[in-house]
């Protein structure tokens, strides 16, 4: 998709993972209050914790004279999560996202592909037939302590020598305190934001700082829902082509130990 060398997947015993998320958008629907009472029993077991809502929203209209606010009307929503909070689905009148949170992510297809067959269902009850846009962001951040050492030197540490700077790349580089890249690619339909990097946190007791890994791929392919699960296995695949890139074989070797987390 672009241009990364594909590798066959393989389930880590840890993770860098902070957060998942999926968001699928659809043609806009009102039917969702409905049929609350079906989708809450098919998404019960895991998502127990219910909740109806209203979307807000305003339109601005600028002309030479004045601006002028338009409330938009109100549409129903939903919000399921699990029992610990870490688990969640929001369904708006053109949208639905999952998010895990980093530490109940197992694997693909432990924690997200299962899901699928109930999604189906789900999009069935509401009469949706088309998916819009399919997009995954997957979140890796790792705290370190840096102590005497400079905190720049952890991308050496962990991810691909072709995107660290050389040591005496800047004067003093131990004076960095945020070290951010953004990369964006396009092959078609699909767009891949790549951020990585290191950022210091404010901290008066300890030195340490983070290193992040961001991955989002999203889809803007038009597709039938049957072919959903397809076209997100697709850029899952993909997202792990691209951080089998980032991290170096350091990294590799630190997510293989069962005790790291």
């Amino acid at each position: 998709m672009f241009g990364f060398q594909i590798v066959k997947r393989e389930k880590f015993k840890s993770n860098f993972l902070r957060k998942v998320i999926i968001d699928i958008e659809f043609p806009l629907i009102n039917n969702i209050k409905l049929n609350s009472e079906e989708i809450k029993s098919l998404f019960s077991d895991e998502f127990p914790r219910f909740n109806m809502g209203k979307d807000k929203g305003f339109q601005i209209s600028i002309d030479i004279n004045n601006t002028d606010f338009k409330h938009l009307e109100e549409k129903d929503n939903m919000i399921l999560k699990s029992l610990d909070g870490q688990k969640e689905i929001i369904l708006t009148s053109n949208s639905l996202r999952l998010s895990i949170e980093g530490s109940t992510y197992s694997s693909y297809e432990e924690s997200i592909q299962y899901l699928f067959n109930k999604f189906k269902s789900l999009f069935e009850t509401l009469k949706i037939e088309k998916i819009l846009k399919s997009t995954i962001r997957k979140v890796n951040l790792i705290e370190f302590g840096y102590d005497d050492k400079i905190p720049n030197g952890i991308l050496d540490v962990l991810l691909n020598k072709a995107l660290v700077y050389n040591d005496d790349a800047f004067p003093d580089m131990e004076k960095i305190n945020l070290n951010i890249h953004n990369v964006n690619f396009k092959d078609g339909e699909y767009n891949l934001n790549l951020k990585y990097g290191m950022n210091t946190l404010p901290n008066l007791d300890k030195k340490l700082g983070q290193l992040l890994i961001d991955l989002h791929i999203i889809s803007n392919n038009s597709i039938e829902i049957n072919d959903l699960a397809k076209e997100i296995t697709l850029i899952n695949d993909e997202i792990y082509n691209v951080f089998s890139w980032v991290i170096n074989d350091n990294a590799k070797n630190i997510i293989k130990n069962e005790n790291f987390r």
